[in-house]
């Protein structure tokens, strides 16, 4: 029987893992955990929950970050040593994230498990370590949320406007327990049908407020004519063979530019220093060339320090943007001022805030910033009226980062209501519209140039004011679990919802 529940677990971990780093199938997100939460209705326990919990978050998180195993290919070491460093590396990632994300839903084998509102509150505390994973920098990664595999249904991500991307999973959950709480019956009953129309409830009232948004929340504001650039050139093509002109990479796609506000480029397109006089010689003939403000990926060296920078040049002036959370061991150590190769380690900004630009305030995500909703949400309160995400996901060819990476742009758009340029050396760069559709894309692996026509938008959404306060509900929900609701023992139970 023990085996079953566990094949149970592993299967939603599978399914989960598809429909967000692989395929888009979105339907099948209120359907895909109902194996691993049925078994869990069934463990009997502490420890048989635990167990149930941990193959399924070990399972989901090592698959979600399998792309992390072709850092054999990157680490100067023999091949087998290099791919058991890479395994480790991916194992003990999924490890410290899985522990971190089960850890608020373990109070759940208190529960009876026999009513709605159980189901209701091991969603709560599921979204709660979502939320946990995203604070705890830099054990934790939300490199992948249950919101992910809902990009796609553009209707229903439109909630994420209200509450952000953590309610979207939040909901999701919910639906699948609900399904779990009718297959748990075997006749029709009151439970069930209670069940069941709350799923359409759920389901329908959200879909609606979506349809609704899209056809009347119409984006309004100044226009703005940009050009997104993508070069194909990988990784360590793009170090080891540094050219001697910082933009010659560039220079071609420039030049075909015409009647451009604003030209964006990727993270490090420019693999020098902004105070290097060659980088000055080349950005201003490329301003010449086509009157655009050119923004560019950069280096920026301040007070002894190096910071990797997203810089707007004008001619007049130059507007910097510091990046605030650094990807460990490839940006920075954890273990000292030097990276595993060698060299030094970048700085952090000491705060968020956006480019300053010329033609627009740009809310400004360099790379691993776009997966942490609080980056963007910050610089947008503060006047963003636009939304840059400059990446460099081609240390990962062929793996299912960069379309991961991609669906956080679509939901950062949502959450804001922003335009969103994404620049990305080697893929996929896009533009997207401030409802989350990707309104033109280049794909991974090709060199292109996107134009498109985009709105600065100064309005803000609930989210972006308000952020997730909401969360303190299932904080408190946890607090109460853990500490009054003891089931058997104990005195204090303010629910009594057995329907």
């Amino acid at each position: 029987m023990n085996i079953k529940l566990y094949f149970s677990a592993v299967l939603s971990a599978v399914i989960l893992f598809f429909i967000t780093c692989v395929f888009t199938l979105p339907i099948i997100s209120f359907i895909a955990l109902i194996p691993f939460l049925y078994s869990l209705n069934k463990s009997t326990g502490l420890f048989s929950f635990i167990k149930i919990s941990s193959l399924f978050f070990f399972v989901y998180y090592f698959l979600s970050f399998s792309f992390l195993l072709k850092l054999s290919e990157l680490i100067d070491l023999p091949e087998v040593i290099g791919a058991i460093a890479s395994f480790l590396a991916t194992a003990i990632t999924a490890l410290l994230t899985a522990a971190i994300h089960m850890l608020p839903t373990v109070v759940m084998y208190r529960f009876s498990k026999h009513r709605i509102f159980d189901g209701i509150c091991y969603s709560a505390l599921f979204t709660l370590g979502e939320f946990f994973v995203g604070l705890m920098l830099p054990v934790g990664v939300p490199i992948v949320t249950v919101s992910l595999s809902l990009v796609g249904f553009t209707p229903f991500l439109q909630s994420a406007s209200l509450l952000g991307s953590l309610f979207l999973t939040l909901i999701t959950v919910i639906i699948n327990a609900l399904f779990v709480s009718i297959l748990s019956t075997r006749f029709i009953s009151m439970k069930s049908l209670t069940s069941a129309v709350l799923i359409i409830l759920i389901f329908f009232a959200n879909t609606l407020f979506g349809v609704i948004r899209i056809n009347l929340c119409e984006p309004f504001g100044e226009s703005l004519n940009v050009s997104v650039l993508q070069v194909d050139k990988a990784g360590l093509a793009k170090w080891s063979h540094k050219s001697s002109s910082p933009l010659s990479d560039y220079k071609a796609l420039i030049d075909s530019i015409k009647n451009s506000d604003m030209i964006f480029l990727p993270e490090t397109a420019i693999t020098y220093s902004l105070d290097d006089s060659q980088v000055i010689s080349d950005i201003n003939a490329a301003l010449q060339s086509t009157g655009a403000e050119i923004v560019s990926g950069i280096f920026y060296d301040e007070d002894n320090r190096s910071y990797n920078a997203y810089c707007a040049f004008t001619g007049d002036k130059t507007a910097v943007y510091l990046k605030r959370i650094l990807v460990p061991f490839g940006e920075f150590s954890l273990f000292g001022d030097k990276l595993f190769d060698g060299t030094d380690s970048l700085s952090s900004a000491e705060k968020i805030s956006p480019l300053y630009a010329k033609n627009a305030t740009v809310a400004t995500a360099i790379c691993i910033e776009s997966i942490y909703p609080k980056v963007i949400r910050k610089q947008v309160k503060q006047g963003g009226e636009i939304i840059a995400v400059p990446t460099n996901d081609s240390w990962f060819p062929g793996t299912h980062l960069q379309r991961l990476h991609l669906k956080h742009s679509v939901l950062r758009s949502v959450e804001n209501f922003r335009y969103l340029v994404r620049s990305a050396n080697s893929g996929i760069s896009a533009v997207i519209s401030p409802f989350g559709k990707k309104l033109a894309e280049i794909p991974e692996s090709e060199s292109g140039v996107i134009n498109a026509q985009i709105l600065k938008i100064n309005r803000k959404t609930p989210y972006t004011v308000f952020g997730n306060t909401w969360i303190l509900v299932p904080i408190i929900l946890f607090l109460y679990i853990a500490f009054f609701d003891l089931k058997q023992t104990g005195r204090i139970r303010l629910f009594k919802l057995d329907f």
